[in-house]
């Protein structure tokens, strides 16, 4: 095994060593693989922080250009928050905004808010459980410290099957290293077409599988069930 061949997660262990910014950077310019490992730890090390009742105007002296943006949120700045996130985008084009102490319910208004805009990876690392269209799972970028254990997605108007193999266990495989608990809502799924997305889960890691029945038949379910050692519970709407 060498630097070309080793998994990027280990590719990560070892650009972790390298302390300063300006070399992560410059190796991140080696390869594609080289690029993902050392994305992360460009963001996590390139944010600025900004604390909650901070005005936007103290940012217009900041000169560096960061990638990321680090916010200590308090539940009760929704409208302080929006503004802070303006001025940051206008001013940083940020990669990343790292946000703590932000409620499910907020974190999902600023999908909606930023649904038309360039791609912003959003992240709340103090947050255990988190309901989310599964489309939207490419830009919940979710750090090493993730406490995030409960994932509640929305199949929305894609297929199971895509909604699995594009968005779901891609996320799972790069961030949601501590989910151990799945639920999937606004199933569809058509016996015709039979998908194994439990062989996907096993190796994540997911403990239990849950499913909302909307526009699936019990026996459609129970097969699904029958094909995995997971817990797979089935929940009724």
């Amino acid at each position: 095994m060498d630097f070309q061949t080793c998994p990027v997660e280990i590719l990560e262990q070892i650009l972790n060593n390298l302390f300063k910014l300006d070399d992560l950077l410059n190796s991140a310019l080696v390869c594609r693989r080289w690029n993902v490992a050392a994305e992360r730890l460009i963001l996590q090390r390139s944010q600025v922080p900004i604390f909650a009742g901070q005005s936007p105007c103290a940012l217009a002296d900041v000169t560096r250009n960061y990638r990321a943006v680090r916010i200590y949120y308090r539940d009760d700045r929704w409208d302080e928050l929006r503004s802070l996130l303006d001025v940051c985008r206008e001013k940083f084009h940020p990669r990343a905004v790292v946000i703590y102490g932000i409620l499910a319910d907020h974190l999902n208004r600023l999908y909606v808010a930023y649904h038309n805009t360039a791609k912003i990876q959003l992240e709340a690392p103090m947050l255990n459980s988190l309901s989310i269209s599964a489309t939207n799972l490419s830009q919940l970028f979710t750090a090493n410290e993730s406490h995030l254990r409960e994932l509640n997605v929305d199949q929305d108007t894609i297929s199971l099957r895509e909604a699995f193999e594009t968005h779901l266990v891609p996320f799972l495989d790069r961030s949601g290293h501590n989910v151990r608990k799945l639920i999937m809502a606004k199933l569809t799924y058509f016996g015709t077409d039979p998908y194994d997305c439990f062989t996907s889960c096993k190796p994540l890691h997911v403990e239990t599988l849950c499913f909302h029945s909307t526009g699936c038949s019990l026996d459609c379910l129970e097969q699904l069930a029958g094909w995995s050692n997971l817990k797979v519970k089935l929940l009724f709407s």
